[in-house]
């Protein structure tokens, strides 16, 4: 449901790993990524590059938790970047909890054309984020599901709902529906 993916816990594993993967991949911490600094904190495009990533993300240990996560790199439908470039993909944040969203909303700060979703994209959005909540199986969970540019709708990652950025999600109407549910 995700690009192809490994768990690292030191500079070590780098070398093998960029020979399963091949290049270049996303590189992140367990908890969260460097995003905001760009494009250049996230992606090696060869084995000196993801050593040096991956050594900087298990020094911060908010961010790793003594693990980086390395993806294939796939490209997401965008039509425009941040200011510190990176592509700024169709990606959207699913809130759900016992695998039933509570909210859902665009992952990117400010107005994109692509954030508006077609009755046929949310179906396909919602469906994909609740079959993943179905095999994780835990209970109250954050996905975000993302556009690639040949149309096709993957699931980027998963987080604990608890630490997730609420994007364009209004924090008191999540707030309410979790304070809606029967225990």
């Amino acid at each position: 449901m995700t690009p192809d993916s490994l768990v690292l816990t030191s500079t070590n594993e780098c070398i093998e790993a960029g020979e399963l993967l091949g290049f270049p991949v996303f590189v992140k911490g367990a908890v969260q990524s460097r995003k905001m600094q760009g494009w250049e904190s996230c992606v090696a495009n060869n084995h000196e590059e993801l050593v040096r990533l991956t050594e900087l993300l298990l020094k911060l240990k908010y961010s790793s938790r003594g693990r980086v996560i390395i993806k294939k790199l796939v490209k997401f439908l965008h039509k425009r970047l941040a200011p510190n470039g990176f592509p700024m993909g169709r990606e959207f944040r699913c809130f759900i909890y016992n695998q039933q969203i509570l909210k859902y909303g665009y992952y990117w700060d400010g107005q994109d054309d692509l954030s508006k979703l077609s009755k046929q994209e949310e179906t396909q959005v919602l469906k994909l984020a609740i079959l993943a909540s179905e095999r994780l199986g835990v209970p109250y969970i954050a996905i975000d599901i993302g556009q690639l540019e040949s149309g096709e709708w993957i699931v980027i990652e998963t987080a604990d709902a608890q630490f997730a950025s609420l994007s364009h999600i209004p924090a008191l109407e999540l707030w309410n529906k979790l304070k809606d549910i029967r225990y």
